[in-house]
């Protein structure tokens, strides 16, 4: 979400552009950070949700191998 104002010429698309006015903007820190290795977190994301939809994987499980993905090369992770 940049500062920027953005202006279309169809409505619904600046109604949805207009819901930032006045927003805090924050960080986007899943896909800025987390994504930018090997395997990006939001591809693993999706990965283990369908994992969890169609071969009934576990929250924890699910958990436990976004975890170790992360880990592999997110220094904060590394410790």
């Amino acid at each position: 979400m940049g500062k920027q104002p953005i202006t279309y010429t169809n409505a619904l698309a600046q109604s949805f552009a207009d819901l930032k006015k006045g927003a805090k903007l924050t960080p986007r820190l899943g896909l800025d950070r987390l994504s930018a290795g090997t395997p990006p977190f939001d591809d693993e994301v999706w990965r283990v949700l369908q994992l969890m939809y169609t071969k009934n994987l576990s929250p924890q499980e699910a958990t436990t191998q976004l975890q170790a993905g992360l880990s592999s090369w997110y220094e904060p992770q590394k410790k």
